[in-house]
């Protein structure tokens, strides 16, 4: 998926500027292993709220804009 910038703003425009993986599968309309790859891979970037796994993953809505912006493989 690559789209212009105004394009991927307004895709984005509902997210917070950090989102859960809930929230970010539901905009893009992929599935959280998807997401979780983009992290592990560093495509997207984000940051877990509390150590452990108790955790939320929160990504940021600037690295989502990167990621439509710049294209996906």
């Amino acid at each position: 998926m690559r789209l212009n910038v105004n394009d991927a703003k307004a895709m984005l425009a509902d997210l917070p500027s950090a989102a859960t993986t809930r929230e970010v599968c539901a905009v893009l309309r992929v599935c959280s292993r998807t997401v979780r790859r983009w992290l592990v891979t560093g495509k997207i970037s984000g940051m877990k709220t509390s150590p452990g796994r108790g955790g939320r993953l929160l990504i940021s809505k600037a690295s989502l804009e990167r990621l439509l912006v710049g294209g996906c493989t």
